[in-house]
């Protein structure tokens, strides 16, 4: 499960997103009740170009991480990492809209 988790991160982190999302739902299918596969699968779907990602999605992927585990600290980092980009990008276009 690890191998996978980090081969989606290093993946993310060097910008090869389809990669890094294919690697993650790999760690996510192998390992459903794993906070952490699904922690990396919602940061390599926030990391995408275009953000047709309906913001649901995301907050429901986040519920569901903190439900499995919600005592471990990389899903309480994930949970407000992802929580500061979703509420940023709302704001930033909210506060864009003619």
């Amino acid at each position: 499960m690890r191998v996978l988790c980090l081969v989606a991160l290093a993946s993310s982190y060097a910008g090869h997103d389809k990669r890094a999302i294919i690697s993650a739902q790999k760690a996510v299918h192998c390992y459903p009740n794993v906070a952490e596969s699904w922690a990396v699968l919602s940061s390599a779907l926030l990391n995408l170009k275009d953000k047709t990602l309906p913001k649901g999605l995301i907050q429901s992927m986040l519920q569901h991480i903190e439900d499995l585990n919600p005592s471990n600290l990389f899903v309480m980092m994930t949970k407000l990492v992802v929580e500061d980009v979703v509420f940023r990008d709302y704001v930033e276009t909210r506060d864009h809209k003619p």
